[in-house]
Formats: C-alpha cells, structure tokens, sequence
C-alpha cells in the first residue's frame, strides 16, 4: 500500500500528531447524527445543516454553539448543549469503523517516533473511540477540548502536543481531514497532511 506521506523511515519527523474524527475513525456522520439530535431536542431544527457541519470539521463543539448563537441570534446553553452531545454521541461509539489507511500509518510509525491525537472532542470520548479501534495505547498523548483554552483552527492544540512530546513543533507532522484542522497545524509551524486528497484518489 502506498504512504500517506512519501516519506522513508531513516528520515522520520520528530513526532505525528493525528486528528481522530474524519481522520482515524470515520465518526463524522454518527456527529452529525448526535447533533441534530440535541439542536432538534431543543427546538432548533433548521439550525447547522449538514454542508455547514463538514465546512466546521474540527471545531469543538462549544465554539460551535457559540457561533450559532451569535450568527442567529439565539441563546442556546452551550456547556449544557455540548455535554448533551458529546453524551448523545457517546452512544453512537459503537458503529463507528476506523479508516484503514491512516490507521496503518499508526501501525508503520508506533514505536519508531512519538505519536499524539489531537482533537475538537472531549478526551474521554475520543478514548473511547481509540479504544473500540484497538489502538490507544499507540499513542503517548491525547489532546482534547478541555486541554486548550482556543481550539482548531488556533494552533494551540497542536502547540500543546508538541510541548507534552518534547518534540519541536517544526519536526511535527500531522495528519487531518479539516480545513480548520489543517489551519492550525500550519499555524502552529507544523507540515500537514490533507488526507482527503489522498482517500479521494483512492
């Protein structure tokens, strides 16, 4: 199978850094699914169509409610909203599947350079995606929403990574499925890899 990145292992990057929804696990429609949930419980079904949620891929849920509510001038509760659906999909972990070709990256640089996941969820959720996925212990630091004060596209995730790894953020590589998740990596000083391209010319 070809490599996500054309890169031989005598000339490794310091530290991978990988997104886990839309870029490890393929969980972005069971998101959706727990958005529309929550946004229709509480009364707001026109809001956040789909082609909106892929445009916003890798933004925490917070920051997502707090764009809603001021983009349609509404007052929804974003702490108790974005408990409501991480828990929501929560429930959905169990269908998701994992998207072999990165997942193989993990397999071909575990043990051979320090790997992170960085991601918009919380961390407790996206442990226990890595968990059903069989491969959390492959990595030697996990970034979650409530681990940076600014998330995806800010740099800050991806730079709080790198500090935790000991690893030079310019010798970082990360890989993402977002567009604000491929901002901040290069933000934050970091080569990234657009896997979509490469799922696309699959």
């Amino acid at each position: 199978m070809d490599h996500l990145i054309a890169m031989p292992l005598d000339h490794t990057p310091g530290a991978i850094l990988f997104d886990c929804d839309g870029t490890l696990c393929d969980t972005m429609p069971l998101h959706y699914r727990a958005w529309r949930r929550i946004l229709d419980d509480a009364g707001h079904p026109d809001l956040f169509p789909e082609p909106q949620f892929y445009a916003w891929g890798g933004v925490c849920a917070a920051e997502i409610l707090e764009r809603l509510n001021r983009d349609h001038g509404t007052n929804m509760d974003v702490a108790g909203l974005t408990h409501a659906k991480e828990m929501a999909y929560r429930e959905l972990i169990p269908e998701l599947s994992g998207i072999e070709p990165v997942l193989a990256e993990v397999r071909r640089f575990h043990g051979v350079v320090p790997l992170a996941v960085v991601s918009g969820g919380m961390g407790l959720v996206v442990r226990e995606s890595l968990r059903i996925l069989g491969i959390e212990e492959c990595f030697d630091t996990i970034v979650g929403s409530e681990d940076s004060p600014r998330s995806k596209p800010a740099p800050d995730p991806f730079l709080i990574a790198a500090e935790r790894l000991g690893i030079d953020p310019s010798r970082c590589v990360v890989y993402e499925d977002a567009p604000a998740g491929l901002e901040g990596a290069r933000a934050a000083g970091m080569k990234a890899v657009d896997i979509t391209r490469y799922l696309t010319a699959r």
